[in-house]
């Protein structure tokens, strides 16, 4: 609750200064016809256009407007209650003398509605910044005293230009304004970008505020001379060069850089508009241009103060476009602001040491702003050094790392290669605290992992793809206690056709917190490196594959060539041997030992011979078309075919009952799978009972054969499925053909065993 209440006299504050700020704009007068200065002696006039009623001159001091006396210290109003075309009166101190003249308040021409418009332009970035924070910023004491701070700015400068036309009570403003800002500006300084390790007793900090609210009470009632507050610009102006530097929180170091560059902008036009402001040796039109020039790149630079201040310790929080635009618009402001105290400069100098005519200067002016414009808006050498001065040189090492890795992403194909580049080489290239590697296989499966961030050593082995670091893809992440993975601060998606094939993550870098959107492009080209050496690695990986396949596969067909070749010639004689014996005891089984003997090896090479003409058609799957199968019954047939022979070795067989279950498949292919497998367990026991289960569960059929044999070796389990390949008397093709058959109806077949236990064999095919 405490937290809400705290937001809300933020956000009241805020309103509060918007509503003071407009009512100074909307109070805006235009100084008439003249521009003048305070001072103890009078309001001292520097600049005096032509006008039909005006007997001023340049130089004399007013001191006393329609009878009313000037009074030093006093802070007055003194064309208040005048509207345009009227006439005022005034002396002045002319050369020493007192003499009167006359000034004529300038008629409306509509541009004082534009000088009103133009004032809010000057401090709405305070007052947007202070609301974005008030409302949007995480509610801590960095932004609690930041948008403090701006709310002061926004009524400090609309005050601070009103006060200049001499505006009622606008000065008194600009003098409390300030009062409040130093301790705000040394509260803002002190915990941002990060908080300062030094301990400060309560005591002190109530007293140092306390000190400020005396003077801030003194300034409304006048008590305090006048020039007292110019102590106080100058140390809202110091307080951020002092205390920027204390900070040595390396990974907020371009925050600093950020920091210190909005106030070098901010202040270098002041600075050269006081000077410009005392230089007595240039003519009056040099120094009539220059305050222009300055006040104008003065001005223009203020928006830069506020806006790169929450652009420096909030930019986390903005969107991608909006990171990009601020940044843009940023680095133009700054640009042209330099450029203009540069040709103010410029002109200065020409001013004081040559003889150059008005009508020259400002020729040169408006040309050499045109073109200081131009230069800003075409180039992009701003945006190269103001990235370099505030981002360091992160995004040449990017590009480092990108060339580096293209030189050698040919080459790292082996397994393990393309990880320990990524770990040893463009880790260190990047500068980054950590980083890991995790692809997909299907889940996300940690690679490698590397980095001093703090818990990056305690990455997961797999992550995912729901996981909440996968749905902030190629996105800043900020830091959140609590969350998969908080030190990584960026998730470079590895994308092959739109194919998520890893993610790739980033800690932060080791002189920032964040990654910039400029940034994450150039790491999205870089990953999508990484991404095809990861693809081309599977593609040679399913190269070898297809390439051992086709070498099995020819394997296999010249190895039906030979059986085909063999069963033909051995199923001619084996019809003739057995018809011979049978005929010689009247087409029954011989009875004589020797004979009974011959008729059992013929059968068993019958047997052989048949199991040959099923390897060599298993491979056409034209011989049966698909059907729907019930796989029960299928089983219960394979079971009476093999029924006598079971019996024969005192096997019993138990079929588990279950529900009915299809599949597609040739109406004798399962029959003909179930009875190689029954076959099989036979071979493996003697006695003992095969159990045989059929279930279905999510949108597959499993059938299990399960003997109480001998067992397999685990060295031979692998190899069950070769063709020819058989641990006990026999050709070794039953699995094989078995494999074949599920494999060519979209099945899967495999084994476990356990020596001495007996084996389990499980086919799966999907259901229909």
């Amino acid at each position: 609750m405490l937290h809400y209440s705290i937001r809300r006299l933020l956000i009241a504050l805020v309103l509060l200064s918007f509503v003071v700020a407009a009512y100074f704009s909307a109070r805006y007068i235009i100084t008439p016809a003249v521009m003048m200065t305070a001072t103890d002696k009078g309001l001292v006039i520097y600049d005096q256009p032509e006008c039909d009623v005006c007997s001023l001159e340049i130089g004399d001091i007013v001191v006393a407007i329609e009878g009313v006396e000037y009074e030093p210290g006093v802070f007055l109003a003194p064309f208040a209650g005048f509207t345009n075309g009227d006439v005022v009166n005034m002396s002045v101190l002319r050369g020493g003398e007192r003499v009167e003249a006359q000034l004529r308040i300038p008629a409306s021409d509509g541009s004082e509605v534009f000088v009103k418009l133009l004032v809010f332009v000057f401090w709405m970035p305070f007052w947007l910044s202070a609301a974005w924070l008030a409302y949007f910023a995480p509610l801590d004491k960095r932004a609690i005293t930041m948008a403090a701070m701006f709310s002061v700015y926004a009524v400090w400068v609309v005050a601070g230009l009103v006060s200049s036309a001499f505006v009622s009570a606008a000065s008194v403003v600009v003098h409390v304004a300030t009062w409040m800002l130093v301790p705000l500006t040394v509260q803002v300084h002190w915990v941002s970008p990060s908080p300062l390790h030094w301990r400060v007793p309560r005591w002190t900090a109530v007293g140092f505020y306390g000190v400020f609210a005396v003077l801030v009470v003194a300034e409304l009632f006048q008590m305090v001379p006048r020039q007292l507050f110019s102590i106080g610009t100058v140390l809202m102006v110091l307080a951020p060069f002092v205390l920027l530097p204390l900070h040595r929180d390396k990974a907020r170091l371009n925050a600093r850089r950020m920091m210190l560059m909005g106030v070098v902008t901010l202040t270098v036009p002041l600075v050269a508009w006081l000077l410009i402001s005392f230089n007595t040796e240039t003519s009056s039109s040099a120094s009539s241009v220059n305050l222009m020039l300055v006040g104008g790149s003065a001005l223009l630079a203020l928006p830069v103060f506020p806006l790169l201040y929450v652009y420096a310790n909030y930019r986390q929080y903005f969107s991608a476009k909006m990171e990009q635009r601020s940044w843009r618009v940023l680095v133009l402001l700054v640009y042209i602001s330099l450029i203009l105290v540069a040709i103010t400069a410029a002109i200065t100098v020409a001013g004081r040491s040559l003889s150059i005519n008005d009508q020259a200067i400002n020729l040169s002016l408006i040309t050499s702003t045109i073109i200081g414009v131009a230069v800003a808006l075409g180039t992009n050498s701003a945006q190269s050094w103001m990235k370099r001065f505030t981002y360091g040189d992160f995004e040449s090492r990017i590009n480092l790392a990108s060339v580096r890795f293209s030189t050698q992403m040919t080459e790292l194909t082996a397994p393990g290669d393309l990880e320990a580049f990524l770990a040893a080489e463009t880790h260190a290239q990047l500068g980054v605290t950590a980083s890991a590697l995790y692809l997909a296989s299907p889940e996300l499966v940690l690679k490698y992992v590397v980095g001093a961030a703090e818990g990056a050593t305690k990455a997961p082995e797999t992550i995912s793809p729901n996981n909440d670091i996968v749905a902030g893809l190629g996105k800043y992440r900020p830091y959140v206690a609590g969350s998969s993975l908080p030190w990584a601060r960026l998730c470079v998606p590895l994308l092959v056709e739109k194919d998520l094939v890893g993610v790739w993550l980033l800690g932060p870098r080791e002189n920032d917190d964040f990654y910039a959107a400029g940034h994450i492009q150039q790491l999205q080209a870089l990953g999508n490196q990484v991404a095809a050496v990861v693809e081309m690695r599977r593609q040679q990986r399913e190269i070898e594959r297809q390439v051992a396949t086709l070498l099995v596969k020819e394997k296999e067909a010249a190895l039906g060539r030979v059986v085909t070749s063999v069963a033909h010639q051995f199923r001619n004689p084996l019809q003739v041997i057995m018809g011979a014996l049978e005929a010689d005891n009247d087409y029954q089984k011989p009875e004589n030992e020797w004979l009974a003997l011959a008729y059992q090896r013929a059968e068993r090479l019958s047997d052989v011979v048949r199991s040959i003409q099923r390897f060599a058609t298993i491979n056409d799957p034209g011989n049966e078309a698909a059907q729907r199968i019930d796989v029960q019954e299928a089983v219960k047939e394979a079971m009476l075919l093999i029924e006598h022979r079971l019996k024969e070795q005192g096997i019993t067989l138990a079929l588990e009952d279950g529900e009915p279950c299809f599949v597609m498949m040739g109406a004798s292919e399962l029959t003909q799978a179930v009875l190689n497998l029954l076959e099989n367990a036979s071979d493996a026991q003697e006695g003992g009972c095969i159990h045989i289960e059929v279930s279905q569960r999510n949108g597959t059929v499993v059938l299990r054969v399960r003997d109480e044999g001998a067992g397999i070796a685990d060295g031979d389990i692998e190899r069950v499925f070769e063709p020819l390949f058989t641990t006990k008397n026999g050709l070794g093709l039953g699995l094989w053909i078995t494999r074949s058959i599920i494999e060519r109806n979209r099945g899967t077949i495999s084994a476990q065993s356990a020596l001495g236990k007996g084996s389990i064999f499980t086919i799966t095919l999907p259901a229909v």
